[in-house]
């Protein structure tokens, strides 16, 4: 017995092993290290760029800022991937039915807990190692010692230790993987919106401002502060062996309630609707699907979350029509301050919709496999538009409110300042475009993946949010740079044929917020782009991908798509004797 199996039980080592043998984790670990390469080579690139024009030009900066950046990628691996990889390890078992089997056997709870907590947390240890080879490159280059490269390496890996344990213990508690998924990204947003709070915004106390550890980097890399980053690591290494203890108190309680040992009984309440025998599917998806989309926990965090920001909002909204009917020259400070807390909380609550979105397009299509209703579907006379349409109809529709809630307290932060127009563009922009990109991209995902309650569908649409996200912002900061090249040397050449005193004023250049609507409009064209194109390949080949036609082989789909070519241009072909014979049969032996 090695020292592993020791700590953590005879399941550890075999699920390390586990963890290490799809194929898909050295893909993977080499796209998650592609962006910290890029970032090193963008960094030498820019720095022997700038010492040709300026021989007295000292890099600190730039090499600081580039391992922030390194660093920050990390930190959105650890809390985004580590839950995506994690969610289904206990739920998941509970999916398949195997959970009593495991609990049968003569392994604790202690030992089935911290296996599975080790063998997940070796997975995402590998993606996150992929970056280490670059920060130590910029880390030695800027001349930072060995304990505090050491701090900056063990920030991610506490985060993974927090945001692994909360997701074991999430998925011990939740009846299916993707429930457990939700739950455990509304935490992470709602820590992360509560440590925003506490860096002195609002009455709140300051502790709760170390749980961001996005806020603990540039102080660390920068000034040398070490205390935002090991408290950082304090709270989220808790938090991550509270998870664990959660799980191993809970795995055989939760099992025999969701089993019906004991426990109180729930009572389904849906929603009378009438049938619409034009668009049946539609009729599914939105009168009883929503009600079962995110689980119990999900349910009531949605309406929370809904009733916070409705309140917001609309107090915001009364402030400011008070402020109209009396005159008065300046609304109240409490009223600044919540304009202040929507607008440190907007991005973040741009992302939980797009999560949300995505990940119960995919659940949707999984609980049909898994309650063995799919087949039924695709045999019924229902096209593939019809079915894809609810399906995406009935993810956005299920958050509904959510979505009106946060426009409305956003339109209210507007007037007092704290949301300037370019940023309120930016985050409406980010909302649909985002939001329509992750439904395509889980409705592709949830069709083609052939499997029932697989968390797996949900782990590949994140890291598909993430690499569209890091592209996305790359390519439209890159095609907004360039074109407002372009129109200010198209501009200077007409000021200069025309009006050479004006020259002064162009060379100004375009505004932040100019600039800020530029970006943002490429970055939604991109994002639609990509959905559409992801909409239309899914169109294209919904039956295959769904198993209405079988396994296809290579030869198969050429010989069909020549079939498609002919019949669209008309098969002047002569009859052949085979054509014939089969045209003078009878229709019955036909």
């Amino acid at each position: 017995m090695n020292l592993l199996d020791a700590l953590c039980g005879p399941l550890a080592t075999l699920e390390c092993r586990r963890a290490a043998q799809p194929r898909w984790v050295p893909a993977v670990r080499l796209l998650a290290a592609l962006p910290a390469a890029g970032i090193v080579l963008v960094v030498v690139w820019t720095w022997k760029l700038l010492g040709q024009f300026d021989p007295a030009f000292l890099p600190g900066d730039l090499l600081r800022g580039g391992l922030s950046a390194i660093a920050t990628i990390e930190l959105f691996l650890a809390l985004l991937l580590g839950p995506a990889l994690v969610a289904g390890a206990i739920a998941g078992e509970k999916d398949r039915g195997t959970l009593g089997m495991l609990l049968a056997s003569r392994l604790t709870s202690r030992e089935l807990v911290l296996g599975r907590w080790a063998g997940c947390a070796a997975q995402v240890g590998m993606l996150l190692a992929g970056g280490w080879p670059p920060l130590w490159v910029l880390a030695v280059v800027c001349g930072i010692d060995v304990a505090r490269t050491l701090l900056i390496v063990a920030l991610p890996a506490a985060v993974v230790l927090g945001s692994v344990g909360l997701t074991l213990a999430v998925s011990t508690i939740a009846r299916r993987g993707r429930d457990a998924l939700w739950t455990v990204y509304f935490v992470e947003v709602a820590l992360l919106a509560a440590a925003s709070l506490g860096a002195g915004t609002w009455y709140w106390p300051e502790e709760l401002a170390y749980f961001n550890p996005f806020a603990a980097v540039w102080p660390l890399v920068d000034q040398d502060e070490w205390l935002p980053a090991t408290m950082s690591c304090m709270l989220w290494s808790g938090l991550g062996c509270g998870g664990i203890l959660v799980a191993v108190w809970q795995l055989r309680p939760a099992f025999r309630r969701q089993t019906g040992g004991t426990g109180r009984s729930r009572f389904a309440v849906r929603e009378r609707a009438k049938l619409r025998e034009d668009r049946p599917m539609l009729w599914k998806e939105v009168s009883f699907e929503r009600s079962a989309s995110f689980g119990w926990f999900g349910r009531w965090s949605i309406r929370l979350l809904t009733l916070l920001l409705a309140g917001a909002g609309g107090t915001l909204c009364a402030a400011l029509a008070w402020q109209l009917a009396t005159g008065a020259l300046d609304l109240p400070r409490w009223c600044y301050r919540l304009a202040a807390t929507i607008s440190f909380t907007s991005l973040p609550l741009v992302w939980l919709p797009q999560w949300m979105i995505g990940l119960r397009a995919v659940g949707s299509i999984a609980s049909e496999r898994q309650q063995a209703t799919w087949d039924a579907i695709l045999a019924s006379p229902l096209g593939a538009r019809e079915i894809a349409w609810a399906k995406a109809w009935g993810s956005v529709y299920s958050l509904r409110w959510l979505l009106a809630a946060l426009v409305l307290a956003w339109t209210a932060a507007l007037p007092t300042g704290a949301i300037d127009p370019a940023s309120y563009y930016y985050r409406l922009v980010l909302l649909v475009a985002g939001g329509s990109f992750m439904l395509a991209a889980g409705l592709y995902l949830g069709v083609s993946r052939n499997t029932a309650g697989s968390t797996r569908s949900m782990a590949a649409l994140i890291g598909l949010w993430m690499a569209a996200a890091t592209a996305s912002a790359v390519l439209a900061w890159l095609i907004s740079l360039v074109l407002t090249l372009v129109v200010r040397l198209i501009w200077l050449s007409i000021l200069l044929a025309t009006s050479p005193g004006e020259m002064q004023v162009a060379l100004r250049g375009m505004s932040h917020g100019g600039f800020i609507t530029l970006y943002s409009s490429v970055r939604a064209a991109l994002y639609f782009l990509t959905a559409a194109l992801l909409a239309s390949w899914l169109a294209a080949q919904f039956d295959r991908l769904a198993g209405r036609m079988g396994s296809w082989s290579f030869g198969q789909r050429v010989r069909s798509s020549l079939a498609a070519l002919l019949a669209l241009h008309g098969d002047t072909r002569p009859a052949t004797t085979d054509d014939a014979r089969s045209a003078s049969r009878p229709p019955a032996e036909a």
